[in-house]
């Protein structure tokens, strides 16, 4: 099979497209924590409403990236009380609970 000029033109813009992209989309790391937890929080909660959710790449890679900071912190991830206190506001560098006009993030 050959490949036109326009062909290889579209591929060439594409990856640079892609390559722009990259650049400018943030890891987990470039956000407060505060901010990823209610995240978190939020989607977590959602999850009986929206069974998609549960094979959700990017609630499972926030997961494993909160709780990494959670056991840098000295949380027991596996123990769910201290990981809900922790998402909601325990430890050392939480945040406080927040609260949307319908009642507070749980």
């Amino acid at each position: 099979m050959r490949v036109t000029r326009t062909q290889r033109l579209r591929a060439g813009l594409e990856s640079t497209l892609r390559k722009r992209i990259l650049r400018l989309m943030k890891t987990f790391s470039t956000y407060r924590t505060a901010e990823l937890k209610a995240v978190y929080r939020v989607l977590h909660g959602q999850l009986r409403a929206h069974l998609e959710l549960l094979d959700s790449d990017l609630l499972s890679d926030l997961q494993t990236y909160l709780q990494e900071l959670a056991r840098t912190e000295g949380v027991d991830v596996s123990d769910h009380a201290a990981w809900e206190d922790w998402l909601a506001g325990g430890g050392a560098s939480a945040p406080k609970p927040l609260a949307l006009a319908g009642g507070a993030l749980n």
